[in-house]
């Protein structure tokens, strides 16, 4: 066997297997449309991804940065800092908010288009993990408040640190894909498209050479 037909084989041989995988996943809720997403929709969501991610987290960046020139913290390590700054709750409101748009891109109104994939998985989602970040920051709230109360209200607070890392990890996921299937579909809408247009163009020059 020489080296070009075997790379054909390899070729082939790798086709199947993506093809084997994109039928697996792609009935999965929430992740089984990024079965039709290529590179390209991925390197697309993952510049706008990270760009709203860094811009949305100024706020604990500008925080970790005060925080570092304080004599308070001049033994703490950028990670002490990073977690201080949302170790009361804050990345639980932060999770909610980033996660926001997703319903938005998950119930926009296609007009019969390719459906966003998974629409209604995310928006089940969006709304158990805002659900459960709001129970988990009310308790925050009420934990502080309880003593103005008369109340004896105490949180496990290791755990409650650890549910805000799950809903923040969460968000990002359910960000991400909501990105990369608005590029997945925005490039079959340009496709679809052009298509569109050239097929008018084949049946426009027919029809003049029909007439001709």
């Amino acid at each position: 066997m020489n080296l070009s037909k075997a790379r054909t084989l390899m070729a082939y041989g790798l086709r199947k297997i993506a093809d084997v995988f994109r039928a697996i996943v792609r009935p999965l809720p929430l992740i089984g449309g990024l079965a039709d997403c290529s590179g390209k929709d991925h390197v697309q969501a993952l510049k706008e991804f990270f760009f709203a991610l860094a811009f949305s987290t100024t706020t604990f960046w500008v925080t970790v940065v005060i925080m570092s020139v304080l004599i308070d913290y001049q033994k703490a390590s950028l990670l002490d800092m990073i977690l201080k700054t949302v170790s009361n709750g804050e990345l639980l409101i932060f999770s909610v908010s980033f996660a926001g748009p997703i319903l938005l891109a998950a119930m926009q109104d296609r007009k019969g288009k390719s459906p966003f994939p998974g629409a209604i998985w995310h928006v089940y989602a969006l709304w158990v993990f805002a659900v459960v970040a709001a129970v988990i920051f009310g308790l925050l709230r009420l934990q502080t408040i309880a003593p103005s109360l008369n109340l004896n209200v105490s949180l496990n607070m290791n755990a409650i640190r650890q549910w805000s890392y799950y809903i923040f990890g969460l968000a990002l996921f359910l960000r991400y894909t909501a990105v990369v299937y608005q590029k997945m579909l925005a490039s079959t809408d340009a496709s679809g498209q052009k298509q569109d247009k050239a097929f008018a163009d084949q049946w426009a020059a027919h029809a003049e050479g029909q007439q001709s």
